[in-house]
């Protein structure tokens, strides 16, 4: 089974060179190494809450304390910063954050992980996430009621390569995705022009209301792994997936 990485973003944090004290980090590096000892540490020592009624009561800032400890007693030796977090590790860690269960969208065009520990999940083929991600970003977007709850984390994988992004928004003809990706290095998107080997070609937009860049919903489509949505989406996801694959079969 196939090992990759998704959403990465301490690769600068020197961790070989003397780290005498947390607090000398900035207050962002800070919680980027603690976000990746609970992914890469915590979680494999522990029982991860998963249930509705667990993660409602969680507070995983109740964890810092344990991190400065088992830090410093030797899992700073077990991190790899800037590494991401594999598929099943990403979803439990949004579930910590949000405190409320959350299902996995997957691709089965692609590569499988490990998902033994995700609850929710639900499995469908490209152009089916494709057009799901297209009805989830309509619907919701164009509702002022559910407007602020349209964006999704969407997990791409290239080749070897995983990273998310997070899409905002769809334009009228449903052919245009907008969407941010601040970590992507060097000012560019993956989904840029020579970033990613599927010759997806994204351009930079720069709207506070529709996102830092624009794709085409197909070539997006090509590049997913996975999504993650509320679990309570579930049945609605997959009824919008049925629909697109009567359409399909129409033809």
């Amino acid at each position: 089974m196939s090992s990759f990485y998704f959403g990465g973003g301490t690769s600068h944090l020197q961790l070989n060179k003397p780290l005498h004290n947390l607090d000398d980090l900035p207050p962002k590096e800070f919680r980027m190494l603690f976000s990746e000892w609970v992914t890469q540490c915590w979680m494999h020592d522990n029982v991860v809450p998963n249930d509705e009624q667990s993660l409602a009561i969680f507070d995983l800032n109740a964890l810092v304390p344990l991190f400065r400890e088992q830090f410093a007693a030797g899992d700073r030796e077990r991190l790899v910063p800037g590494r991401g977090a594999t598929l099943e590790e990403y979803v439990l860690w949004l579930q910590l954050t949000v405190r409320s269960p959350v299902a996995i969208v997957l691709n089965t065009d692609r590569p499988t992980q490990k998902t033994g520990r995700i609850r929710h999940k639900l499995l469908m083929p490209t152009f089916e996430i494709g057009a799901c991600m297209i009805h989830h970003l309509y619907v919701f977007g164009r509702d002022p009621e559910t407007k602020h709850t349209a964006s999704i984390p969407v997990m791409l994988l290239d080749g070897s390569t995983g990273h998310v992004i997070t899409a905002r928004s769809i334009d009228d003809s449903k052919n245009w995705i907008g969407y941010d990706d601040p970590t992507w290095p060097g000012g560019l998107s993956m989904l840029c022009a020579g970033q990613n080997e599927m010759g997806v070609d994204a351009k930079k937009y720069d709207n506070n209301e529709i996102g830092m860049w624009v794709v085409s919903a197909i070539g997006l489509s090509l590049l997913t792994y996975g999504v993650p949505i509320q679990h309570d989406l579930v049945p609605v996801w997959a009824q919008w997936a049925r629909e697109a694959r009567a359409e399909m079969d129409r033809f």
